[in-house]
């Protein structure tokens, strides 16, 4: 891992500025100047990097997604090691994730029925698409983006435990409330 501390003008990723944060990670939004465009940046948090299998998940998730091209799966492109940690560059997104979605309309269940039969039928088109390769494992409201806030452009995000093939045999992972 290079941990080497660099000048802000020498860096890949310049404008860091924090998104959000999960269990084991904080996402930033960040300009990549090698790809020239913004970016968000997954970084593990100091607990998270201790443990070496969280690492090695992100490996796995930028070796998942090279294999994976769909336009409701979101894109990563590169592993960040750098100053700030280790993490994931992947594609930007502006919206909330479904379960901010379904806070914000828990009484617009009749009103939003349509919307809600039409995400299910392009989250399970999408995993059919994504299951010819690999299995998520981890599959719950908060993995599931919605570009714009829209319930009509969901992105399918975090296989960090996602596992190649039909090699479910490397033990029972997940968020328990979803599996």
């Amino acid at each position: 891992m290079n941990l080497n501390v660099q000048t802000e003008s020498n860096e890949r990723f310049t404008g860091w500025k924090r998104l959000g944060a999960g269990a084991h990670a904080v996402v930033y939004k960040a300009y990549d100047q090698e790809l020239s465009c913004e970016v968000a940046v997954k970084l593990l948090n100091e607990e998270a990097r201790v443990h070496g299998n969280l690492v090695d998940g992100l490996r796995n998730e930028v070796n998942i997604s090279r294999s994976l091209t769909h336009p409701n799966i979101c894109r990563i492109h590169d592993i960040y090691e750098g100053p700030k940690g280790v993490g994931i560059v992947m594609n930007v997104l502006n919206g909330c994730d479904l379960s901010q979605w379904m806070k914000a309309n828990k009484g617009d269940t009749l009103r939003t029925a349509s919307e809600r039969l039409d995400l299910i039928r392009i989250v399970t088109n999408t995993l059919e698409f994504a299951h010819k390769k690999i299995v998520h494992r981890d599959l719950k409201p908060s993995n599931i983006f919605l570009v714009d806030g829209d319930i009509g452009q969901p992105v399918i995000m975090d296989f960090g435990i996602s596992v190649l093939g039909e090699d479910t045999d490397q033990g029972v992972c997940g968020t328990p409330k979803y599996m």
